[in-house]
């Protein structure tokens, strides 16, 4: 039951993030030029904050702000694989449970301190003492921390073979007390230093010429503080401000989209239909089959999502490390669909299949749940009715409010819905396929592999066994994957270069990006 419990609170968390409704978003981090100050520096905005405390604030604009300031122990390559940034590099015992990371030598606090073991340990005890942390997820499997000069010794309450791409929180400087998120002042390791002038509008970050990376090229960077994600969408749409991250499709709304480059980016954002396998038809692999094969994707993602997403079928990116070419078809083929259907008995009548399974009458004539105020799920969903009804099934779209739809989800009170959420960064797929999965589906054999996955204890390891992992998903079909989305990050013509952009932090790179010289 505990487990169970830990996979409904694990994607209802993630899924509330990525599955609600249409927002104002707080990632579209936008950035605007310093007209006198060209040669040295930008200005990137926030909103207004809750906290400063990076590992605290609920403001995404803040945490991506503040991820300038501060840095993790890893941060992830877009293959999902983890990189050095403070641990310099880690182990596991052979027990999968205790891991050693080794802190980089000579690293400074913005105030002249040597970054320590004893910096780390405070971090991740503040986390877990706020369990409404953005980061709770990622220390909550820590059973124990402890450690003395530059090594961090860490023992979990269960085995995670990658554990360490969850060390992807910003580390804060060790005090005698915990958090006071009012008054906490930033003082990070990262390439620029925090300053508040109290000015009211704006932060200022300089060049730390103590930090151990690379050539810093920008000296300094405001902070303009805004006081909602509108703003910086007309900001950015009149040309005031000249760098911004969208989701998909968004930038169409800006005006004078000619005079601006935009480069794409990777999400771990996944969309799916979830199948509700408490339903006789749906149970049927060769209904999940069928209806696999007429979803035509490649339409979704040109027409619903501007081109900028990746079709997929298990949630998987086709360049992650532990993904392996599938044989499972991703193209729609409607020809295809049918056929299976006819050659499993199913028979049309009055335009829709049905069948006799068990002495009991069945058709394929489904609700298909989707929350209204989002618009992209509200399309997707237009777009697999049309796709189910060409081959043979009825489908019913009930739109909902988005609490209503989640609380259907959570208890079964559904058939079909349109599904998004964010994959975890240590990969783990158990609140997707594993027990108490929200799609009533069982399958002792995946579960099993689950757990030997994160008993792995080497990279090869680890990779044939994702890919036990997507075989058996290929030949089960628990849900149908659509695509992962991108983002996009928007420059104006007077930027030169381009930022390293990940989900987990959009200013990658930001130190080497430069302006041009007025002309």
């Amino acid at each position: 039951m505990k487990r169970i419990l830990v996979c409904l609170i694990a994607f209802s968390l993630v899924f509330a993030l990525f599955g609600c409704k249409d927002t104002k978003t707080p990632d579209e981090i936008s950035g605007e030029v310093i007209e006198d100050n060209q040669g040295k520096g930008i200005t990137i905005y926030s909103l207004k904050d809750d906290t400063l405390c990076p590992i605290l604030t609920d403001n995404e604009a803040n945490r991506q702000m503040l991820g300038i300031v501060y840095e993790p122990l890893v941060s992830l390559e877009n293959t999902m694989e983890p990189k050095s940034v403070l641990a310099e590099e880690w182990s596991v015992d052979s027990d999968g449970l205790t891991w050693k990371f080794k802190l980089r030598e000579n690293v400074l606090w913005h105030s002249g301190e040597k970054l320590s073991a004893k910096d780390v340990v405070y971090t991740i005890e503040q986390i877990k003492l706020n369990e409404g942390s953005s980061y709770f997820y990622n220390v909550r499997n820590i059973d124990e921390v402890s450690g003395s000069g530059r090594t961090v010794e860490i023992t979990l309450t269960e085995p995670n073979s990658a554990f360490p791409n969850l060390m992807t929180f910003p580390i804060i400087k060790s005090q005698d007390e915990d958090i006071d998120r009012s008054a906490f002042y930033p003082c990070g390791t990262g390439p620029y230093v925090f300053s508040d002038k109290k000015e009211g509008n704006m932060y200022y970050l300089t060049k730390n010429d103590a930090w151990w990376g690379e050539n810093i090229k920008i000296e300094e960077i405001n902070v303009k503080i805004l006081p909602d994600a509108d703003s910086v969408m007309y900001s950015f749409s009149v040309g005031d401000i000249s760098i911004a991250s969208t989701k998909h499709g968004s930038a169409m709304k800006f005006a004078n989209v000619s005079d601006m480059r935009a480069s794409s980016h990777e999400s771990a954002v996944y969309n799916f239909l979830g199948l509700n396998h408490s339903n006789t038809s749906l149970s049927s692999k060769e209904v999940r089959e069928a209806i696999n094969l007429a979803v035509n994707r490649d339409k979704i993602v040109d027409d619903i999502f501007a081109g900028n997403a990746e079709t997929a079928t298990a949630p998987m990116r086709k360049d992650w490390f532990i993904n392996t070419a599938s044989k499972k078809k991703i193209e729609a083929d409607l020809g295809s669909a049918e056929r299976l259907l006819l050659k499993n008995e199913w028979k049309k009548r009055n335009g829709i299949y049905s069948k006799t399974i068990e002495n009991t009458f069945q058709n394929l004539e489904f609700n298909l749940l989707v929350n209204k105020d989002n618009s992209t799920r509200a399309n997707m969903a237009k777009s697999i009715k049309f796709d189910l009804e060409s081959i043979g099934f009825k489908i019913n779209v009930i739109p909902v409010a988005y609490e209503d739809y989640i609380n259907r989800i959570q208890n079964g009170q559904y058939e079909m819905f349109i599904g998004s959420i964010k994959l975890s960064d240590d990969l783990d797929y158990s609140y997707l396929l594993g027990e108490g999965n929200l799609f009533n589906y069982s399958d002792n054999r995946m579960s099993e592999m689950l757990d030997e996955i994160k008993i792995a204890t080497t990279k090869d390891e680890t990779v044939k066994k994702y890919r036990k992992l997507r075989e058996r998903f290929d030949s089960r079909l628990p849900f149908i994957g659509v695509c992962f989305e991108n983002f996009m990050m928007h420059y104006s013509d007077n930027i030169k270069g381009e930022l390293s952009s990940t989900s987990n932090d959009i200013y990658d790179g930001i130190f080497n990006l430069s302006l041009k010289d007025k002309e």
